[in-house]
């Protein structure tokens, strides 16, 4: 499966589980669908739009029931995934790509040290 399938099918479930889009958010999600391997920020995405970044996050979340950065980290880890599976790309290139994901969306992974501390 091709990354524009990937994206393909991304577009589609939003699309289909949400009947009434707003115009802005599926301007959003296009950009991001486009754009997913650059540094896309919420503020860059609140001016695309005329929106607060509050705004933002408040309708695409209502829209999407996630967050913009949910949305996007969604999306590039299933990228990421599709690259494992369907790729000679050595895991830690694509294991690099992956930690600036979480990087960017200021997620850090657990590790198995850290993993069920406690129990």
């Amino acid at each position: 499966m091709s990354d524009h399938h990937v994206l393909q099918a991304f577009r589609l479930n939003y699309l289909k589980s949400n009947n009434k889009n707003d115009n802005r958010v599926e301007l959003i999600v296009e950009h991001m669908l486009s754009n997913y391997q650059k540094n896309i920020t919420i503020e860059d995405m609140s001016k695309m739009v005329l929106l607060s970044t509050s705004s933002l996050r408040r309708l695409f979340k209502q829209q999407t029931g996630k967050s913009p950065s949910e949305f996007l980290t969604e999306l590039k880890m299933v990228i990421a995934a599709k690259r494992i599976l369907e790729t000679d790309e050595r895991i830690s290139e694509i294991g690099n790509y992956v930690d600036e994901v979480l990087s960017l969306t200021g997620t850090r992974p657990v590790h198995s040290s850290e993993c069920c501390a406690g129990e």
